[in-house]
C-alpha cells in the first residue's frame, strides 16, 4: 500500500500533524510531534464508513492494545486532550508510540503468526514471552498482525 499524500501540517493545541502514516481497513494514521519536547506519537483515527460489527472490533482493539505490554509490541499512550477533535465520529482515537523505522509490512513479516521461516527475526525466547503475554490477555494470535 502506498502513503497517500499529505497537504498540510496542522497544529492542535502543543501538538503538530507532521503527516499521514498510511490508510488501514479502519482506520487513517497519523504522526503527531510534541512542539516543545519533539515526542511523537502514531494516532489512529476511526474511519466514518465502519459497520456496527467493525466498530465493535475497532474499540476491542484499543482496549486490547491498552492492556499489551511486551518489549516487541508497540506500546499504546493516553491520547492528548488537544488532539481527540480529530475524531470523526463518537469512537475513541488509538495513540501509539512511533516507530521511525517504517511499516513491518515492508520486510514481508507477519507479527505473531506463528511462521517459522521468519523466527530468526525475534530472538525465540522473546517470542515466546510475547505470544505469551498476549493470550494470557485472551487476545488470539491472529488479531495484532503487521497490519495492525
Amino acid at each position: 500500500m502506498e502513503k497517500a499524500p499529505f497537504r498540510q501540517t496542522q497544529i492542535f493545541g502543543d501538538w503538530e500533524m507532521k503527516e499521514r502514516l498510511g490508510i488501514g481497513g479502519f482506520a487513517h494514521v497519523y504522526l503527531f510531534q510534541q512542539c516543545e519536547t519533539n515526542e511523537k506519537i502514531a494516532v489512529k483515527n476511526c474511519r466514518l464508513e465502519l459497520t456496527p460489527r467493525n466498530k465493535d472490533r475497532w474499540c476491542r482493539e484499543i482496549l486490547i492494545m491498552k492492556k499489551l505490554h511486551h518489549n516487541n509490541v508497540v506500546t499504546a499512550k493516553e491520547v492528548p486532550e488537544e488532539i481527540k477533535v480529530i475524531a470523526l465520529n463518537d469512537l475513541p482515537l488509538l495513540a501509539m508510540e512511533y516507530c521511525s523505522k517504517g511499516d513491518l509490512r515492508n520486510v514481508r513479516l507477519t507479527f505473531l503468526l506463528c511462521e517459522f521461516n521468519h523466527m530468526s527475526v525475534f530472538n525465540q525466547g522473546n517470542w515466546l514471552d510475547m505470544s505469551d503475554t498476549c493470550h494470557d490477555l485472551f487476545v488470539a494470535s491472529q488479531q495484532i498482525t503487521a497490519n495492525s
